[in-house]
């Protein structure tokens, strides 16, 4: 019986395709990102307004780049779906 050497360089990881998620999945890690960035917006934004006993400025900030963040995040992930 031969034996088969592991061949790990880069070249060979390259050519092994890493299984694609399923798109249940795919939406699911992006809902879950999404939710995460705004919530957490959300409540930096309602501590900090408390903390500074300020008008609702930092809830619509922390909201705004919660939802930027997201949106950043969102590509990030579906371009490197698509990319591999």
């Amino acid at each position: 019986m031969a034996r088969r050497e592991l061949d790990l360089s880069p070249e060979s990881r390259d050519a092994r395709e890493r299984p694609r998620k399923s798109g249940v999945a795919l939406l699911g890690e992006l809902g879950a990102y999404s939710a995460l960035f705004i919530v957490g917006g959300l409540v930096a934004g309602l501590l900090l307004d408390h903390a500074l006993r300020s008008t609702p400025v930092f809830l619509l900030i922390g909201v705004l780049g919660g939802f930027g963040a997201a949106m950043f995040q969102i590509v990030r992930v579906a371009m490197k779906e698509i990319t591999e």
